[in-house]
């Protein structure tokens, strides 16, 4: 402050000089070196707290046939979430994609498959090779 009173202003060249009135400090206690270094000290690694639970997890119905954005592993792989049905066997609670039990993809062309079929229609029987 005392740097700022001493700098003047374009008033002071003129030679034109005011009553300087001693600066009166706002602050009259005096705070020492060490006391502002602590306040204002630069913690580089401060104290965080692990990430507990993560809240932002948005579920996935199990029948959704496409997701329209990148979702993390976690996400995708949760557990079925919601009330379980006491009453339903193993088998019953076993993942299905048909009504009578999970489908695997074939691993046969479709000349081959159609041209079983047209046999299986035309004589009642298949060719097995």
């Amino acid at each position: 402050m005392l740097n700022l009173k001493e700098y003047g202003s374009s008033s002071d060249e003129e030679g034109i000089t005011k009553d300087e009135t001693p600066l009166e400090t706002p602050f009259n206690n005096e705070i020492s070196v060490h006391e502002l270094s602590a306040k204002f000290a630069v913690n580089a690694a401060p104290n965080v707290l692990p990430p507990a639970h993560d809240t932002s997890v948005q579920y996935l119905d199990v029948g959704t046939k496409e997701i329209s954005r990148n979702m993390k592993y976690e996400e995708l792989f949760t557990p079925v979430a919601g009330p379980e049905n006491p009453f339903l066997t193993q088998q019953q609670k076993a993942p299905k994609n048909m009504m009578t039990g999970f489908v695997e993809k074939a691993h046969i062309s479709d000349f081959m498959f159609e041209t079983q079929r047209r046999t299986f229609h035309s004589f009642g029987l298949l060719k097995i090779d």
